[in-house]
């Protein structure tokens, strides 16, 4: 008799990973390195007016069947799983991000993250932020933990865990977090939050997408480009619609209806920022 196998799930050709399927940390780090290069991150929802789905066969469809991008509770809920898919004990994680320009950590947990359990040691997974953070998984163990360049280490603080990124003078928080399980429904609320009602949310006010690249990220904020490539970052403003249409052609290569819809976005903030004799607001948020 002639066994057959059960077809690959194009998942894996999405992310560009034709390795062997199986709960290893060899596996893991590289599943995460192809879904960040593959994945462009984008929360283009919220400036359209658009509330984004999370659910398992709204996301599947965006990210691999129309081949977009997404943002975490999207791409690392759909990486989460694809993972406990192939035999990874994976737990979801909210975490509160750190808003730079405030001071401060989110009130609310609307990031989400993984903890993955194996070989009795604990590994933290995050494929989708705004900004720059660890690509390969990190251990949730004290000391400095390098890669690519960069430095990050997990710090226990008044019964939370903190995840941090070694700037040039000093410790940079990205977010924190406890070990509490979630699952992708627990973050319809904070969905809800941002993009129904009468929202002030600065997330619909908010154009942010980024591209994972060999030793850093891109990332586009509004109005301010920011480039982290093997322990340095520059930051610039957008000169005109020009030098935004080629910002755009490289956080979203590969993803022609993407880098034109955040053209129209960025342009048309522009607009009403000019009407308003205003200078872009700071975003509240790092990541989503």
């Amino acid at each position: 008799m002639q066994s057959h196998r059960p077809p690959r799930d194009p998942y894996w050709d999405r992310i560009g990973y034709h390795g062997p399927l199986e709960p290893t940390l060899d596996v893991l780090r590289e599943i995460c390195r192809k879904h960040v290069l593959e994945v462009p991150f984008e929360a283009l929802e919220g400036p359209e007016g658009i509330r984004p789905v999370i659910d398992r066969a709204g996301v599947y469809d965006k990210i691999v069947t129309r081949h977009g991008g997404g943002f975490c509770l999207q791409a690392n809920g759909l990486l989460s799983h694809h993972l406990r898919e192939i035999g990874f004990d994976v737990t979801v994680l909210a975490a509160h991000i750190w808003v730079p320009h405030r001071e401060y950590f989110s009130k609310g947990g609307d990031h989400l993250i993984m903890l993955v359990r194996l070989d009795g040691r604990e590994w933290l997974v995050d494929a989708s932020y705004t900004h720059l953070v660890y690509v390969d998984p990190v251990e949730l163990v004290p000391g400095e933990q390098r890669q690519d360049g960069w430095v990050y280490r997990v710090r226990a603080e008044d019964g939370w865990y903190v995840v941090q990124r070694r700037g040039e003078r000093e410790w940079l928080p990205l977010y924190r977090f406890v070990p509490e399980a979630h699952t992708v429904e627990d973050f319809e609320e904070s969905v809800a939050f941002h993009l129904d009602g009468e929202t002030v949310s600065e997330t619909t006010r908010t154009l942010m997408c980024s591209r994972g690249i060999r030793g850093g990220k891109v990332s586009l904020v509004n109005n301010v480009l920011t480039i982290a490539e093997h322990g340095t970052v520059t930051t610039r403003q957008v000169r005109d619609a020009r030098d935004c249409a080629q910002i755009m052609a490289r956080i979203f290569r590969g993803h022609r209806g993407l880098a034109e819809r955040g053209l129209r976005i960025w342009e048309r903030m522009r607009e009403e920022r000019e009407a308003a004799g205003s200078a872009p607001r700071p975003t509240a948020a790092q990541g989503a």
